[in-house]
Parts: structure tokens; sequence; C-alpha cells
């Protein structure tokens, strides 16, 4: 009932993004399914309150996690719900870098979601700007994924480092080119990314900005100057990773910029 309940109120996703987590941790600790949900639902329900009054949150409920550990200061992150993160905050500086089961710490999900306010407050509170996931994954990272333009500057402004990696070896740049990112790719570019980094199957940003089809992209990188004639582990140049028509339109695009 309570699954259901909450489907109802903030949709699918945000339920059963979790669910699964929170059964296995039910089977690994052997509460109840209701009770794991209970908590989870009670501060899901809480973060999304933005015309909430201080009185309206217990002692408790500011420091109790839930079943992923999350606190209510990672739900309101997630929320955008920069009024309760500036008051978790005066409460519990402490848990600025907090971080749930997965690495994921108020920063991160602020950033992730795209809250630009929020992802203000906790930078200017201290927050590590390079702390990454289990993953590896940090808040630029997950901002050049999602698109979110305006919060990485701001985070590239206030230092976080341009080429921080993940476990599989990928820079900002390769998830921004996958995406089709073509702002982002220039703005990192002009933060001193490394065009050429590899990632651990050795794809560099054009290897991925071809295979994926991302012709904007691609064209961008080769105007910087990204190699052609790197290959990957299997031997492979980025331009014969390309489908044939993009493979066409960045040649012509090159040879015009050459005759140019």
């Amino acid at each position: 009932m309570l699954l259901l309940a909450s489907v109802k109120r903030y949709g699918a996703g945000w339920s059963f993004e979790f669910w699964k987590i929170i059964q296995q941790q039910v089977e690994a600790n052997g509460s109840r399914p209701g009770d794991a949900m209970a908590k989870f639902d009670q501060l899901l329900q809480l973060s999304q309150n933005h015309s909430f009054a201080s009185s309206d949150l217990l002692p408790h409920q500011t420091t109790e996690r839930d079943e992923n550990e999350r606190l209510l200061l990672h739900w309101a992150a997630k929320a955008g719900n920069a009024r309760m993160v500036e008051l978790l905050l005066s409460r519990h500086p402490e848990q600025l870098e907090a971080q749930d089961d997965m690495g994921y710490t108020p920063l991160v999900l602020a950033a992730l979601c795209g809250h630009r306010t929020v992802v203000d407050l906790l930078v200017a509170a201290g927050a590590n700007l390079n702390h990454c996931t289990k993953r590896g994954h940090s808040a630029l990272q997950y901002c050049c994924s999602r698109g979110h333009l305006g919060i990485a500057t701001y985070l590239l402004e206030a230092g976080a480092e341009v080429n921080i990696a993940d476990r599989l070896r990928e820079t900002p740049l390769h998830r921004a080119v996958v995406m089709g990112h073509t702002a982002i790719v220039q703005l990192l570019l002009d933060n001193g990314a490394d065009i050429n980094a590899i990632n651990s199957t050795g794809n560099t940003p054009l290897h991925l900005a071809c295979s994926e089809g991302q012709t904007g992209c691609a064209l961008a990188l080769l105007r910087r100057g990204a190699r052609k004639d790197t290959g990957n582990s299997d031997g492979a140049l980025p331009l014969q990773l390309a489908p044939r028509e993009i493979q066409r339109a960045l040649t012509e695009a090159m040879s015009r910029r050459n005759d140019g």
C-alpha cells in the first residue's frame, strides 16, 4: 500500500528508483518491507514540502537515515528544496558531506537533478566539489551527462576538477559527448579538458562522439584539434566508428574548413 501511495503522490520514477534496493536491505536486516518503505516514504514526503515550517521537522527526522542510508538532507537536495537544505545545514553542519550507501553526497544529488540554488548553498557551505560516488562519479560528471550547463559552469568556476575520471576512466568530456551536449563540450575544452583523454577501453572523446553519432560534438572536437589517428583498444580509429553518413558529413565539414 505504501508503495502504491508513493507512486500516486510522486510518480513511478521516485518510488521504483529505490524499491529494489529497499527490498535487498530488508532481506539483509530482517525488518519488514512496510517498515522500510514507511521510513523511505516519510523522508521523501517531507523533502518535497516546500512550504514547511521549521517546527514541522522533528529532531529525529533530521538525523534518521532510511534504508539507503539517506538523510532528510539528501532528499531535500535531490528535491531542490533550498529552504529545507538551508535549515538542515544550520542544524547539522556535520551532514554536509554525508554519504548514502552508494556514496552520493547532497551536492552530487543536487547537481545530478539540476538544482542550481541548492548547489549554490552547498558549495557556499564548503561542500567537496570533487567528491566521487562509489562508481567514481562527481557532481561535474553528472552535470555533463545531464546537460546542466549553468551548474557545470559554476562548479568549474568554483574549482571543480575538469579532468576527474570515474572507475571506467571516463572524464566529464567523455560523458558530455556521449549525450550530445555540444555547449558543455565547448565549456570543458575552454577550461582545460584533455581533448584526447583515453578511457578504460582506449576510447577518446572523439571515438565516443563518432560511435554515438554525435556529429556536433565530433565537429567541435575536430575543430579544437582532437587526434583522428589514435586507435582504441580494438585498434579502431575514431572516424571508423561513425555511421557512414556521419563520416561523410565530418569529412565534408573538415574539407570546407581546410579550404577556407
